[in-house]
């Protein structure tokens, strides 16, 4: 998969491996990259794939000093690769963070965004689980690394199926290269002013959407997800429970989670 960069920031790209049936865009979440996703979307081997860099993740930096609010940092970032880009007439999924971001960029250009696909996202209830997970996240060791890991996955080992050792001391790694950043953000994202800010998006959602959950997760718990995105009971909006799964379906339950974002595009 190719990293290509311009003016306004970095984007990874791979194009079908045939005649394109459509094209998919990937948003990732907090302290994440758009490297999360790549297992899975290079099977998505009949559409174009975008997935973009947050500013301040991955490929990018930004200054920790500047002003950080959600909507003019991310969504307007977003909106601009899009244009850039010359997308249309597109197949949206984000995930946590990029969840809610995907939620509000489905709400500004409508006409552009044909379904929207939300795994364990973003959204404006606060439970006593998430608030804990408040505290473990940007961890500043090993062990608090190999702790934040434990709560995203429902079994780390069994997933990575590598050296989890070494998976961990590059996640080590990079958590400590942005931690400024990412401690800033972390403050905005749990901030009255961005429960709000979900809260509206989530009562303007009108694009066909698939939420999809997982019964572990910890950080974004399952029934409260889906009480949010639901709200008014709107019935474009299906639901997909992962059983197997925290934070993390698209790893975790990669065939099932294939499965249902192609039935649902197509």
């Amino acid at each position: 998969m190719e990293v290509l960069n311009n003016k306004i920031g970095s984007y990874k790209f791979k194009p079908a491996a045939s005649e394109s049936k459509g094209v998919i865009v990937f948003i990732h979440g907090f302290a994440t990259n758009s490297d999360y996703h790549d297992s899975v979307a290079e099977k998505f081997v009949n559409y174009d794939y975008y997935a973009f860099e947050l500013p301040g993740h991955g490929y990018t930096n930004i200054d920790s000093k500047n002003k950080i609010n959600i909507n003019t940092l991310f969504v307007n970032f977003c909106l601009s690769m899009i244009k850039k880009l010359k997308l249309d007439n597109f197949f949206l999924i984000g995930h946590s963070m990029g969840g809610s971001i995907a939620m509000r960029i489905a709400n500004k250009i409508k006409s552009k965004v044909q379904k929207l696909i939300l795994v364990t996202p973003m959204n404006s209830s606060i439970t006593l689980k998430t608030l804990s997970c408040f505290f473990i996240f940007n961890p500043k060791n090993f062990n608090k690394t190999l702790a934040l890991n434990n709560v995203l996955y429902k079994d780390l080992t069994k997933t990575i199926n590598l050296d989890v050792e070494n998976y961990i001391s590059n996640e080590h790694m990079y958590q400590v290269k942005h931690i400024k950043f990412f401690k800033k953000l972390k403050y905005k994202m749990f901030s009255l002013t961005n429960l709000k800010d979900c809260m509206k998006e989530e009562r303007n959602l009108s694009t066909p959407t698939l939420l999809m959950v997982g019964e572990y997760d910890q950080t974004i718990p399952y029934k409260a997800a889906i009480r949010s995105i639901k709200r008014s009971n709107k019935p474009f909006i299906q639901v997909a429970i992962f059983t197997n799964s925290a934070h993390l379906p698209f790893k975790e339950e990669p065939e099932k989670y294939l499965k249902d974002v192609i039935d649902f595009i197509e």
